[in-house]
């Protein structure tokens, strides 16, 4: 039977198996995810190490316990962390014990996967997801990230009255809207943590709103002003979250350029436009 990944099994363990014989290797071994990308990475990785004659492994490497970047991503991704970019690290690293895994390395991998990409890209796919992944699983690592990896920072602002333009006419689309960005405005939060705001983090009696989760994990608390309760006040609900708005790739894209024609035709140009 050719080499192939087995479906997990009712009842069973949720991972998913790779069995079968590959240049003459007989397999049977648990791909230790449950998520069908990532075992197949693990399967093509695998297939590549027989070929090399570096599966099953001999000496210091048969070591079962040894720490592998393999490992590493599966832990990372069994605790629920974010998987986009795992896949392609995995194909690229495979079995490469962490003790290997160091700034050359991760060097030689940004420009492997990313030939062509700018900084800011190679930081993003290969720098920032191989850090956490190795952090996770409790690797003390310091990377220097390529020069550019911030990308260009480009500094903007709105005076009052072009924000206060734009929250008007969006009163006149979706009163949410506006109240959404009024959030935005007066409590400096990111999109993220205003959407994902629920009601039994708010007191509008004592004028404050806890975030619970940061971009640096710790939580925070807000003030709000009295005009902004006011308005919440006229919003609220029992329990839920406080803006129905999702984010989200096409969708949102598709939102921002529905929301751009409203405003313009309500009599708020864009930015380029005022």
């Amino acid at each position: 039977m050719p080499l192939k990944l087995v479906r997990p099994r009712a009842g069973k363990s949720p991972n998913w198996t790779i069995r079968g014989t590959y240049l003459h290797i007989y397999v049977d071994k648990s791909c230790g995810t449950h998520q069908r990308s990532v075992a197949r990475a693990i399967l093509k990785d695998l297939k590549g190490r027989i070929e090399r004659g570096e599966y099953p492994p001999h000496g210091p490497e048969a070591q079962p316990n040894a720490p592998t970047f393999l490992t590493a991503a599966v832990t990372y991704l069994e605790a629920g962390r974010r998987p986009r970019y795992v896949a392609r690290l995995i194909r690229h690293f495979g079995e490469t014990p962490l003790t290997e895994i160091d700034q050359a390395a991760i060097d030689k991998a940004a420009v492997a996967l990313h030939p062509a990409a700018t900084p800011a890209t190679r930081n993003c796919g290969v720098y920032t997801p191989v850090a956490a992944i190795l952090h996770h699983a409790g690797v003390d690592i310091k990377l220097r990230r390529p020069k550019g990896a911030k990308g260009r920072v480009v500094t903007d602002y709105l005076t009052p009255a072009d924000a206060f333009a734009i929250i008007s006419a969006a009163e006149t689309v979706d009163p949410e809207l506006a109240l959404l960005l009024k959030f935005l405005l007066y409590t400096g939060v990111r999109l993220g943590e205003a959407l994902a705001l629920s009601w039994d983090t708010v007191s509008l009696e004592e004028r404050s709103a806890r975030i619970l989760r940061s971009k640096n994990e710790d939580p925070r608390e807000l003030l709000l002003r009295d005009d902004l309760c006011e308005a919440l006040r006229g919003h609220a609900k029992a329990n839920g979250r406080v803006f129905r708005f999702h984010q989200g790739g096409m969708a949102q894209g598709a939102a921002r350029a529905r929301q751009a024609r409203r405003l313009r035709s309500a009599g708020a140009g864009t930015p380029e436009e005022r």
